[in-house]
Formats: C-alpha cells, sequence, structure tokens
C-alpha cells in the first residue's frame, strides 16, 4: 500500500548545512536515521517529514544556490526498505537531484510529492 501526502514547508539552514521538510498536519512520534537522512514518523507510522544534512555535498548543490531557492517540487517515495527522494529546485539554475537511501528499518509506504 502506497499513501500520498503534501510537504507543507521547506526550510534551508545554511550555517549547519541541512533541508528540513515538514508535513504540517503530522504530529511527531518518532524518527528514524538513515545516514544524513532523518525521516520524522507520525503516531500511525506517516511519513511527517524529513531532514537531510550535508545538504549541499550530498545534493552536489552550491550553499549560495540552495540560499537562493525560488521553488521546489518533492517527491518521496519508499519502496521494500529503500527511501527515494527526487528535488527540484529552482534558484538561477534549475536543477533536479535524487537521493536514494536503503534501510533495515520499518519505514512507511509513501508517495510524497510536494512544490512551492
Amino acid at each position: 500500500m502506497t499513501t500520498t501526502t503534501t510537504i507543507d514547508e521547506l526550510t534551508y539552514d545554511d550555517e549547519y548545512d541541512f533541508l528540513i521538510f515538514k508535513v504540517d498536519r503530522v504530529s511527531y512520534r518518532r524518527s528514524e536515521e538513515i545516514v544524513d537522512l532523518v525521516i520524522d514518523l507520525g503516531p500511525k507510522n506517516e511519513f511527517g517529514g524529513f531532514r537531510l544534512f550535508n545538504a549541499s555535498e550530498r545534493l552536489n548543490i552550491p550553499v549560495e544556490r540552495l540560499r537562493k531557492m525560488k521553488a521546489w517540487t518533492c517527491d518521496v517515495k519508499t519502496v521494500k526498505g529503500t527511501i527515494t527522494i527526487e528535488l527540484t529546485i529552482e534558484s538561477s539554475v534549475h536543477e533536479t537531484r535524487t537521493i536514494e537511501q536503503t534501510s533495515d528499518h520499518d519505514l512507511p509506504p509513501v508517495s510524497v510529492a510536494a512544490s512551492s
């Protein structure tokens, strides 16, 4: 089973180089950490957002461009322990990056699409 939700907010912290994606209507219950990616889950194990640390390095996008984001879209999917995040950022240059992480954690099936 796959569920769909909408990411409500994207924040980039250039001092510590991390991105935060948040789903406002999901209450926080726990997090699962996978390398530089922390996935937040709600009381019913629903997707509540994620934090990507070392974002400029992981996405291969300079900090300056991440600071100047004008618009963004994000697709997140989990299938059998693999989470795929496809992030498109529009700043002065339109860029798309995909992150895949495999985990032995019990990740909820999710398909997320969001944009600014």
